[in-house]
């Protein structure tokens, strides 16, 4: 086992499993907040590095987060956790490891006016769908709410298609949620704190994920225009 496997096969998940004790430690919330934190943590690598078994540790993660919104009484994320992320982690599973090339997952993209549309037409849902949650009882911060789960949503279909948007899906996603929690913090929601730490990783983890998912969409690009170039020249030379 070379050095270089060491540090960046098993270095990271070591370490994040260490940063999830200590801030446990320090918050003193083990479970459910250093549960999650953890999962989102491992999750989040893995995602980045383009690895299909990410989704295990999603399913889990979803149904811890699906209890901290519950006891914050943000209900949007449970009624998506349930008819979109978990199946779309499922279906991702299944996805991701049809379509992995030398151990990772095959990128695909959005042209400029579709990235347009979409994002315009989640905003718009955002408030809709803000609008009938308002309605539910005990429901806070509809609105944000509500856009923030849309966006999720999004980043989730678009992940599990294999769509680099999904990180610029998630950059509005975690800067809004951000705000979100801060405010339930002030308001002492129940580990607001370890919900903050997550998305304060993932805020700076979405820059390295487009980084690393650009990278690895040109070079699969590059690749796939060599074999087209050496198809095109055997097949010249066989009708030669």
């Amino acid at each position: 086992m070379t050095k270089d496997k060491i540090f960046k096969v098993y270095l990271p998940p070591i370490l994040i499993t260490i940063l999830s004790i200590i801030c446990a430690i320090i918050t003193n919330d083990y479970i459910p907040g250093g549960l999650v934190l953890w999962l989102g943590f491992i999750a989040f690598y893995y995602q980045i590095k383009g690895k299909w078994y990410h989704y295990i540790f999603s399913v889990v993660y979803s149904l811890v987060y699906s209890m901290i919104s519950y006891l914050a009484g943000l209900y949007a994320y449970i009624f998506f956790a349930i008819i979109v992320y978990i199946p779309c982690y499922i279906y991702g599973i299944i996805s991701w490891k049809k379509k992995t090339n030398n151990g990772c997952v095959e990128v695909r993209v959005f042209n400029l006016k579709t990235t347009v549309v979409v994002f315009s037409g989640i905003i718009a849902g955002g408030f809709g769908l803000g609008a009938l949650m308002s309605l539910i009882p005990g429901q806070n911060m509809a609105y944000m709410d509500s856009t923030i789960q849309l966006f999720n949503v999004a980043a989730c279909i678009f992940c599990s298609l294999r769509h680099r948007e999904c990180w610029y899906a998630w950059m509005i996603q975690n800067a809004l949620t951000l705000i979100l929690w801060t405010i339930n913090m002030l308001g002492g929601a129940t580990s607001a704190i370890m919900v903050l730490i997550i998305n304060v990783v993932y805020c700076v983890g979405n820059f390295f994920a487009v980084h690393e998912w650009n990278k690895t969409y040109k070079a699969q690009k590059l690749s796939n225009q060599k074999i087209d170039k050496n198809i095109d020249f055997v097949e010249d030379n066989v009708v030669r």
